[in-house]
C-alpha cells in the first residue's frame, strides 16, 4: 500500500484532523468510475465479470471488500485503466479516486460485525476438546465427523463451519462412546477370551524351543508390537474397567540385566487404530503394569490392568536384553540379524502358554461417583459434585443457574442414578457451548477471551490458569494479556499452532492429499512426509526462537529428510525410495529431519540448495502449487500475492481457457504465458502474477530443481524438454530472474509482508475477514514494526493483544 493510500485510510477513519478534499465528494469517485472503468466494466459483458457501473452500489452487488479492494490497487498502480486505453487519468485524479475509495463518502462496503462470530469448532479443535476436557485414553472423533471445507482462508471461518445431520450423527455416535466410559451399565464380569500360541500377533518377539513344545520364548528386544511384544488381536477389552489379566509363563533360571527378576512389562494397544497397531512403538504405549516371573515349573500369574474399551494388552520382556537391543531392527534383514544374535545369548528368558482377560472386575476410579449413589448427600449435591467440574470445563466457564438445574433433572428423570449420570455426560458431549465458540452474554468478556486467546494459539480449550485470570476479570489487563499469550506459545500445545499455519498456509494440506502419478517427478511416501515436517520444523523455529518475520521470507537454514537430501543432489550414498518406504513402513519411524546450515553446506552441494532459505524455498510450498504433474506459474504467482503480499486476486474470468498441461517442445511456459496474456480480461491480474511465477519456474511440480521441462509422454526417451526461462519483469519495472530475485524483492517491502502476515494470524484469531477499523488496526501495528523487524512471537502476541476490542463487554465472571 502507498503512502497515499495509508493517509487516505487514516483520514476515513478520523486519525487524520483538519483534511478536506473532493475526495469526500461522492459524485467526484463515481465520475471516475464513469469516465474510465465503465465502458469495459459496464452491463453488457463486463470484463473479467466486474461491474463497476451503478449496480457496484447496490446490496445485491456482493462480495463488496474484496470488489472494491481490487479495484483500488489496480488503479493505484496504474495497472487499470490498462496502458493501451486512449483516455488515461493523471496521477491527481488517480490519488483523488483513492481517497474517496476508503473514504465515509465511498462506496461503503458492507462489514461483518464488531465481534467475533458465533462458530462451530473446527475438526480439530473438536478432537482436541474432546480429549481435553474428558481425559480418556481413546476418545476421539469417529471417521464419520466431516472434515471442514477446504476452500475458505482458513479453518475458523464461521461460514464455513455449518452443522448438519452428518456433524449431529457423528456426535450423537462420540456421546455415547464418551459416556460409556465414564458411566457404563452395571458390571458383568466374564471370561472375555483365553488364547494360545495360534492366536497371537508374534510377529519377531519370540523363538520356539525344542524343550519347551507349546510355549514361546520371548526375545527381549522391545521395540514395538512387531518387534519384540506378545499379543492377541481378539483379547480385547468391551468396555472400560478394571481386568484380571493371567498368564501361563515360567522363567529360566537367573536374573534379568538389572540383577532383578525377569520383569514382563504390560501395555495397552488399541487394534482399532488408523495407523497399523503393529508399528506402534513401545515408548509411546500406556503402560498397565508388571509382572515378575519366577523360575521354575510352569505357573498361572495375574495382575489387575485398567483398560479403555477396545483395548488390548502387549506383553513386553524388558529386562532380559541390554537397552542398546532396542535401537536395531529398523528393517526385516537387520531383524533377522539382531534377532539371531538375541536367540543366541546366554541370557535367561521367559516362556508363555496362555493369555486369558477376565472382566471388569470393578469400575475405574473415575467411573464411581457416576455409577455408585451416595445416599447419604443429596441427589442434587451429589449430581453437581459430580457433573459440574465436567461441564465447565466442557463449557470453558462457570455453569449458570439454569445449567445447573437441567443436569440435576436429567439425572433426576432417568429411571436410574447411572442411567441419568450416563444421560448427563452424553448431553454434555453434543451441547451447544461445547460444540460453538460463542462471544454473546453470557460468554462474553473474560471468558471469552480466555477462550479465544486458547483456541488461536491451541487449537483447544483454555487451561485452569486462563480460567482464574478470567475469573478475576484480570485476562484483558494488556500485560496479564501479553504475559499468558507467550505462556501459551511457550506451552507444547502450541505444536496445534504450527500445525494449522503450515496446513493452511504453507500449503501441507495440499501435500498430504497430492497424488504424484508421474514418473519424470521423484515422489514417495517418506518424501512427502519430510516436506511436510519440514515446514512444521521451519516455521516452529522461527516461532519459538522468536526470529525475525523476515527471516521467514530469507532465512540462513531450512530443514531436509535423507529422502529429500538425495532429491536436492547433496552429496552422498543414499537407499532408493522404495528401500526407504519399505524401511519407514516397517519400523514405523520415518527418516529423521535434518537443519541445514545453507551457508555451511558439504562440498559438492548444487549451488541452487543454498537458496532454499525461507518458506519460497520449502517444496511443500512449491509442490502445493502443482498438480503433482506440473509446476502452474499462475498458481504460485496467486500464492505469492496472496499468502506474501496481502493482495486479493481475483478468479479468473470462465471465458478464458487453462494453459496446456504440458509445456511443448518447442515453446516455453514463458512463452505460452505470454500468449495467455494477450486477452485483455487477463492482462491486468496477470501482469503481477506472471513474473512472480516465473521466477519460480526452475523448480519443479514436487519443489525439485531442473534446468529443463521434462516432455510430455510419447517423446523419445532420453530427449530434453525446453529450457526453463525464468526471467521476467514485474509491472513497477523489477526484474525477477529467480527466487533469489523474488526473496530480494519482498524483502524491499518488507512491510506489505509484516501486514499480510499480521492480519492473517487476525483472520484466523477470529474467524473472519477484518473490518475497515480492523484493517487500521493491523495498519497502525505494522508503522510500530522496528527496524529489524518482528520478532515471529512477538507478532503473535501484538495480535493477540487486539482481540480483547473484538469481544462485547458482557457481564464479566459468572454468578455462580
Amino acid at each position: 500500500m502507498s503512502g497515499a493510500l495509508v493517509r487516505a485510510a487514516l483520514v476515513a477513519l478520523g486519525a487524520l484532523e483538519g483534511v478536506a478534499s473532493a475526495s469526500q465528494d461522492s459524485a467526484e469517485g463515481r465520475g471516475f468510475l464513469s469516465r474510465y472503468c465503465v465502458e469495459c466494466h459496464g452491463a453488457d459483458e463486463p470484463e473479467a465479470g466486474l461491474r463497476l457501473d451503478e449496480t457496484a452500489f447496490s446490496d445485491e452487488a456482493g462480495a463488496p471488500e474484496r470488489r472494491w479492494d481490487l479495484v483500488g490497487r489496480y488503479v493505484e498502480r496504474a495497472v487499470m485503466p490498462p496502458r493501451w486505453a486512449i483516455d488515461q487519468p493523471e496521477a491527481h485524479e488517480r490519488e483523488t479516486f483513492l481517497e474517496w475509495l476508503v473514504s465515509d463518502a465511498g462506496p461503503a462496503p458492507s462489514e461483518p460485525a464488531d465481534s467475533v462470530p458465533l462458530r462451530r469448532l473446527t475438526r480439530r479443535e473438536l478432537d482436541l476438546t474432546l480429549r481435553d476436557v474428558f481425559d480418556v485414553r481413546g476418545v476421539e472423533l469417529p471417521m464419520s465427523f466431516p472434515a471442514d471445507p477446504p476452500d475458505l482462508p482458513f479453518d475458523t471461518f464461521a461460514p464455513g463451519l455449518s452443522v448438519s445431520g452428518t456433524h449431529l450423527e457423528a456426535l450423537l455416535e462420540a456421546s455415547a462412546s464418551i459416556a460409556d466410559r465414564y458411566a457404563p451399565a452395571a458390571l458383568t464380569p466374564r471370561l472375555v477370551r483365553r488364547s494360545r500360541l495360534a492366536d497371537w500377533n508374534l510377529g519377531s518377539a519370540y523363538w520356539a524351543r525344542r524343550e519347551s513344545r507349546g510355549f514361546v520364548a520371548l526375545s527381549g528386544i522391545n521395540i514395538s508390537a512387531w518387534v519384540g511384544s506378545l499379543w492377541d488381536h481378539h483379547l480385547r477389552a468391551p468396555e472400560a474397567g478394571v481386568y484380571r489379566l493371567r498368564l501361563c509363563a515360567m522363567a529360566d533360571p537367573g536374573v534379568g540385566v538389572d540383577g532383578r527378576p525377569l520383569r514382563l512389562g504390560l501395555y495397552a494397544v488399541s487394534p482399532d487404530d488408523y495407523d497399523v497397531p503393529e508399528r506402534a512403538l513401545r515408548a509411546t504405549l500406556p503402560r498397565l503394569g508388571e509382572l515378575e516371573i519366577v523360575p521354575g515349573y510352569p505357573r498361572e500369574v495375574e495382575c489387575l490392568v485398567e483398560l479403555e474399551a477396545g483395548e488390548a494388552v502387549q506383553v513386553f520382556l524388558e529386562n532380559r536384553l541390554p537397552s542398546t537391543y532396542e535401537r536395531y531392527g529398523l528393517n526385516r534383514p537387520e531383524l533377522a540379524v539382531v534377532l539371531r544374535r538375541a536367540v543366541r545369548e546366554p541370557a535367561p528368558t521367559v516362556l508363555i502358554d496362555a493369555l486369558e482377560l477376565f472382566g471388569p472386575v470393578a469400575h475405574l476410579d473415575r467411573q464411581l461417583p457416576f455409577v455408585r449413589r451416595d445416599r447419604g448427600v443429596e441427589l442434587s449435591e451429589q449430581v453437581l459434585q459430580t457433573l459440574q467440574p465436567l461441564a465447565e470445563r466442557a463449557f470453558r466457564r462457570p455453569l449458570t443457574g439454569e445449567e445447573r438445574t437441567e443436569l440435576v433433572e436429567t439425572v433426576r428423570a432417568a429411571p436410574s442414578y447411572a442411567g441419568g449420570m450416563h444421560d448427563a455426560v452424553r448431553s454434555l458431549v453434543i451441547s451447544l457451548p461445547l460444540l460453538f465458540l460463542d462471544s454473546s452474554p453470557p460468554v462474553a468478556g473474560e471468558y471469552g477471551l480466555a477462550s479465544l486467546l486458547a483456541y488461536f494459539l491451541w487449537s483447544g480449550p483454555p487451561d485452569a490458569e486462563l480460567l482464574h485470570l478470567a475469573a478475576g476479570s484480570r485476562l484483558s489487563d494488556p500485560e496479564v494479556l501479553r504475559q499468558q499469550t507467550r505462556r501459551l506459545l511457550a506451552h507444547g500445545r502450541h505444536q496445534a499452532f504450527i500445525d494449522g499455519l503450515a496446513e493452511q498456509w504453507l500449503g501441507n494440506r495440499s501435500v498430504e492429499n497430492l497424488m504424484v502419478c508421474d514418473v519424470r517427478q521423484a515422489w514417495s511416501e517418506t518424501l512427502r512426509e519430510g516436506i511436510l515436517g519440514a515446514s512444521r520444523a521451519f516455521l516452529g523455529e522461527v516461532l519459538d526462537e522468536n526470529l525475525s518475520v523476515r527471516t521467514l521470507i530469507d532465512s540462513s537454514f531450512t530443514y531436509a529428510s535423507r529422502p529429500m537430501r538425495g532429491v536436492w543432489g547433496l552429496p552422498g550414498e543414499y537407499e532408493s525410495m522404495v528401500e526407504i518406504d519399505a524401511r519407514a513402513y516397517q519400523s514405523g519411524v520415518l527418516p529423521r529431519l535434518e537443519r541445514l546450515d545453507l551457508a555451511r553446506l558439504p562440498a559438492g552441494t548444487p549451488p541452487e540448495v543454498a537458496e532454499r532459505g525461507g518458506i519460497l524455498g520449502l517444496a511443500s510450498v512449491l509442490a502445493a502449487t502443482g498438480d503433482g504433474v506440473n509446476s502452474s506459474p499462475i498458481r504460485r504467482g496467486v500464492w505469492v500475492l496472496d499468502m506474501l503480499l496481502g493482495e486479493d486476486v481475483p478468479p479468473p474470468p470462465e471465458s478464458v481457457p487453462a494453459l496446456a498441461p504440458d509445456v511443448p517442445a518447442d515453446s516455453t511456459r514463458a512463452q505460452q504465458l505470454a500468449a495467455h496474456r494477450a486477452s485483455s480480461a487477463c492482462a491486468a491480474c496477470h501482469a503481477e502474477i506472471d513474473p512472480i511465477g516465473l521466477a519460480l519456474e526452475r523448480y519443479g511440480a514436487t519443489g525439485g530443481f531442473r534446468e529443463r521441462y521434462p516432455l510430455s509422454a510419447g517423446f523419445p526417451e532420453g530427449r530434453l524438454g525446453a529450457i526453463v526461462e525464468a526471467d521476467a519483469v514485474l509491472p513497477d519495472g523489477s526484474s525477477l530472474g529467480g527466487l533469489r530475485d523474488l526473496k530480494d524483492y519482498v524483502m524491499q517491502h518488507p512491510e506489505m509482508f509484516t501486514r499480510s502476515l499480521a492480519s492473517k494470524l487476525y483472520r484466523l484469531a477470529l474467524g473472519r475477514e477484518l473490518t475497515r477499523e480492523e484493517r487500521a488496526e493491523v495498519q497502525a501495528l505494522v508503522d510500530r514494526e522496528p527496524a529489524e523487524g518482528y520478532g515471529f512471537a512477538d507478532l503473535v502476541v501484538e495480535v493477540a493483544a487486539l482481540l480483547p476490542g473484538r469481544l462485547p463487554s458482557g457481564s464479566g465472571p459468572l454468578e455462580r
